[in-house]
Order: C-alpha cells, then structure tokens, then sequence
C-alpha cells in the first residue's frame, strides 16, 4: 500500500493503474491540474493564451505536461511552450512570451521553481498575471494556485485499507487519485501583475462556496504578505478520476 507518490508507474511499483499486480495499490499525489486550469479560467474568463516555460528533462514535466495540453485544450486555452533546459534559460525564454500570451504559468519542474524569482519579477513589470500550481510559489508571488491537500490524500488511502481489511483483492482496487485540493490566492501579487484585487478575491470566495467551502484562513507568511489568503475546499471536480 503506497500514498503520495505521484506516478507509481515511473516509480516502477506496478505497470497498470487501473489493474494492480504484485499486491501492490494505494493513492497518487498527482497535482490537481484540471483544477488548477479551471481556476485561472475563473480568475479571467476571457484568457486565451497561457504561456508555460518548463524543461522536458525534468521527470515531473514528463508526468504533468501532457495533462495540462490535455486541459488546456478543455478549457478552450492554448499553451505558448517554451522549453529550457537550465534555470538561467528562464530568465532568457520569458520575453520571447511578450505579447504572445495573457498569463504565464509554471509547471512546477525543478528548473523553473529554481528561476521563481525571474519569473515574478518579469510578472510585475509586464503586468503579465503569473499562476502555480503549489501553495509555496504563491508565497513566493504567484497569483493563485490550487495546491495538493495530503490530509485528503491520508483519508483516500486510509479508506483504501479499509476495504483490504474487509477481503477486498487488491488487484480489484485500482490506484486512486486524490479529489481535493487547497485554493491559495496572493492578491497583493494579483494588483501588482495589473489584476484588479477586489475582483480577484470576490470570484474566488464565489467559487470556493460554490465547490463546498470548509475553512478560511489569513496566510501572513509569504514575501507578499498583503492579502493573501488560503481556501479550502473539497471537490471531486479538483482531482482527477
């Protein structure tokens, strides 16, 4: 029984999700990336072209780029790609993106995260809205993100067990994929990337009471503390099935 390994295949725990072998099942922390999309397409509704710079070396962008072409075309959104492959071809790759795309958006790989900062800056001073798709870059002065939310993570697995317990075969339980998610908003980083605040932070306690909003709590520990607020929410439309 496994819990939060993104892509139990690449790990080489078993070849099949969907029809465990070798006893083998439990629950992937694969980032909620539908989720995420829907929530840039809340934030602007009228978005066309999201620019993305990630390096196809990295193993989480050979996992999470093709899910997020696959919802990207969903949505009706599409993606300005610009690959690199070090963090100082970053800071080289983001003006080719100028005037191509209406927001920026990271794909969370190593060599990005390492250039965060790079991408900010050029944020702010193009008034270009930069989203993630982890709680730790909004604290660092993305826009929004949804982020991974392990106490739902612990809950799926847990429930896993449970039917083991009962006499249920494990190659009868297929890999599960979690169905919640964290909502982080940073709307000082919105007004500074040109996004009106008030408009930002209304959509999304909009949203969040429309996915079953649990909990609201104040974040003052990002590098752009002003307004930051994190939603929680639980919805099977944030995870993938």
């Amino acid at each position: 029984m496994f819990a939060a390994v993104t892509d139990p295949v690449d790990a080489g725990l078993l070849s099949n999700p969907n029809s465990p072998e070798e006893n083998i099942t439990g629950v992937s922390d694969l980032w909620p990336i539908e989720a995420e999309l829907k929530l840039i397409k809340r934030i602007m509704p009228n978005i066309k072209n999201i620019g993305i710079v990630f390096d196809p070396n990295d193993p989480s962008s050979s996992v999470t780029m093709p899910i997020i072409r696959e919802g990207a075309s969903k949505f009706g959104i599409s993606l300005v790609e610009k690959p690199v492959i070090s963090p100082t071809g970053v800071a080289e790759a983001l003006p080719i993106l100028k005037g191509k795309v209406d927001a920026l958006f990271t794909a969370n790989d190593t060599t990005v995260t390492q250039s965060f900062p790079a991408l900010v800056t050029y944020a702010i001073q193009n008034k270009i809205p930069l989203f993630a798709g982890d709680y730790s870059s909004v604290q660092r002065g993305a826009i929004a993100a949804v982020g991974q939310n392990y106490h739902n993570v612990g809950i799926q697995a847990g429930s896993i067990i449970e039917l083991i317990a009962n006499g249920r075969l494990v190659s009868t339980l297929p890999v599960s994929y979690t169905k919640g998610g964290d909502i982080y908003v940073n709307t000082e980083a919105a007004r500074l990337m040109g996004l009106e605040k008030n408009a930002t932070h209304q959509r999304q306690r909009k949203n969040c009471k429309k996915y079953g909003l649990n909990r609201v709590n104040k974040n003052r520990n990002s590098r752009i503390t002003r307004g930051q607020a994190q939603f929680t929410y639980d919805s099977a439309e944030s995870g993938r099935k």
